[in-house]
């Protein structure tokens, strides 16, 4: 079995923030869409992605700690706020989120407890809940939850649309092929 860089091997010197300076990154920058990348080099390049992609995370991890609440918690208050005109479901968080509904049931439990959130019946069914902001979660959270917004539409404002469109399109591309390679290969 071939063996491939780890995402926390790549670039161990490297301080989280700062511009790659390595070889990798210098040739990607020649042409590369005409380069054909070959196995190692694509281990690597996906090593750095995996580092990068942490990196984010990494960014809401910060806010979540600011705020005294957990990574979960911070992304279930997001998807909450992102569908506050139509009532979610545990269910279509967890869809959402890519989380097992056992841990929305745990993080919701703790925003219950915070005072949060209210779970309301949800229109059409008798044993499913909406998740809401309480008038204590809208006066707490979405004051929050605006910074976030911010930070996050402030940082896009530096890309010119056509980084944003490519960055989007290429995203979703290795989406698309992840998720077509781990179906040919589980």
């Amino acid at each position: 079995m071939e063996q491939y860089p780890k995402w926390n091997e790549v670039l161990d010197d490297q301080q989280p923030g700062q511009p790659c300076q390595d070889s990798l990154q210098n040739s990607l920058q020649a042409d590369p869409v005409q380069q054909v990348l070959q196995p190692g080099e694509a281990g690597a390049i996906h090593a750095l992605f995996m580092k990068l992609m942490f990196e984010i995370w990494d960014v809401y991890s910060d806010c979540a700690r600011v705020f005294g609440i957990t990574d979960n918690e911070l992304f279930i208050l997001l998807d909450i706020e992102e569908n506050i005109s139509r009532p979610i479901s545990q269910a279509q968080i967890a869809r959402n989120l890519c989380l097992p509904v056992q841990t929305v049931n745990s993080a919701l439990v703790k925003l219950k407890q915070k005072g949060w959130i209210d779970l309301v019946p949800l229109k059409g069914s008798r044993k499913t809940k909406a998740v809401i902001f309480s008038e204590k979660g809208k006066a707490e959270c979405l004051p929050m939850l605006e910074k976030i917004h911010h930070g996050e539409v402030t940082s896009i404002t530096e890309f010119s649309k056509e980084e944003a469109s490519r960055l989007i399109l290429l995203l979703q591309n290795y989406i698309r092929l992840f998720r077509s390679s781990m179906a040919r290969h589980l």
